[in-house]
């Protein structure tokens, strides 16, 4: 038997390459002018927790919408957020947004006040939809630590 010459070698993986290209296109049919994202759950409404960001331990609420159709893929939300502490003086609140995949939140919340320190939120939600663990962080200013925050859906 003689030893295949390099053209017909070169032929075949040809073929090869040009049959698994097919075999994969046909497999792609997904619609690229609407992709479409597997659905997560909707973080939408409001969730209260308590939170300690600084030696004071207060009350954080957050109130999302959702900006897109929770079908349409990970969720893109946005809202507003109160921190309430015993001193009314030390009170704030501002805009919330951010994103959700899957379980997984995450936000910004950026506060009213001019030159104040917005704060990075990130939770899991359970398995019973009603509440979110993760913490939350300075995030656009020097110092300051990480706290834990569990938010219960109102």
């Amino acid at each position: 038997m003689r030893a295949p010459q390099p053209a017909a070698i070169s032929s075949r993986m040809l073929r090869v390459a040009v049959a698994t290209f097919l075999l994969a296109a046909a497999a792609c049919t997904n619609d690229p002018v609407n992709p479409t994202m597997p659905s997560g759950p909707s973080f939408v409404g409001t969730w209260v927790g308590p939170v300690k960001p600084a030696a004071v331990a207060g009350n954080l609420q957050i109130t999302l919408e959702s900006l897109v159709p929770i079908s349409a893929g990970p969720g893109q939300y946005s809202g507003r957020w109160t921190m309430t502490f015993p001193d009314p003086h030390d009170n704030t609140s501002g805009l919330a947004s951010g994103r959700a995949f899957a379980a997984l939140l995450t936000l910004t919340l950026q506060s009213s006040t001019p030159g104040a320190c917005a704060m990075a939120l990130s939770g899991t939600l359970d398995s019973t939809l009603t509440r979110i663990d993760g913490s939350m962080s300075p995030m656009s200013c020097s110092g300051g630590a990480s706290t834990p925050v569990t938010l219960s859906k109102q």
